[in-house]
């Protein structure tokens, strides 16, 4: 691969001689724009791709062009934003260090103090999805505050729900797993009297939304290589 890239080189001229039959490349962001064309590309060069997306209908509609322009069959969408949470809530001994903000990290340095902002849609669906695994001494402990009980964040997490409000353009998890979450910690006792869960959990029973506990089931196979596995000592998947 040539390093003689600039603003105005294009994913195929990246990618050119490069064949990826046999690769697994995950595209987080791939409903449209640059993670679509980044999926695009792969996909051309014959790598298996696993996209996520915020929206899953525009996702799929994303996955579709891309199969029927490439040719390549192995394009698919999945869900995989609580599920990651769910597996961080166990590694305590990383709590201390975490960081899913976006104002937290930049070429040039943080622009703020700490490791959350507390003000973004990556540090209220960091929130949200540890709430569903930890306590809420936990979860202050890991951000530093409780967002679920700020007044002033409801309209952020409205946000995250679609709730008559456009979805963040950042890479938080969709608006069927924020509203899930919600639902499920307005059941919780820990959770419910929270000031957010309270405002909005009326709201959201009246919805179609799925149990969280669907969007949590792992899928039936995985993307790891069987040597990895193998390595880490990870079950194959089933469909090998």
């Amino acid at each position: 691969m040539s390093g003689d890239f600039g603003f105005d080189s294009t994913t195929d001229e990246v990618l050119s001689g490069i064949d990826l039959d046999g690769r697994i490349a995950l595209v987080t962001g791939a409903s449209g724009g640059l993670g679509e064309e980044t999926a695009r590309a792969l996909a051309a060069h014959g790598a298996h791709v696993v996209m996520t997306a915020r929206d899953l209908p525009k996702g799929k509609a994303a996955a579709e062009r891309i199969r029927s322009s490439t040719g390549n069959p192995n394009v698919e969408v999945t869900e995989l934003e609580l599920g990651v949470l769910q597996h961080f809530s166990g590694l305590k001994e990383f709590h201390a260090v975490f960081s899913s903000c976006n104002r937290n990290f930049h070429l040039d340095g943080p622009r703020m103090r700490g490791r959350w902002c507390g003000d973004c849609p990556k540090c209220r669906f960091a929130a949200l999805g540890l709430a569903l695994f930890l306590s809420p001494e936990e979860v202050v402990a890991i951000q530093g505050r409780d967002l679920l009980d700020e007044p002033r964040q409801e309209k952020g997490f409205r946000e995250l729900c679609g709730l008559g409000l456009d979805k963040p353009f950042e890479c938080v998890g969709e608006a069927s797993e924020s509203r899930a979450a919600l639902v499920a910690l307005g059941r919780s006792l820990q959770w419910r009297d929270h000031i957010v869960v309270r405002a909005l959990q009326p709201e959201l029973e009246q919805l179609d939304v799925p149990a969280v506990e669907r969007l949590l089931e792992p899928l039936p196979r995985h993307f790891i290589p069987a040597a990895l596995c193998k390595r880490l000592g990870l079950p194959e998947s089933a469909d090998g």
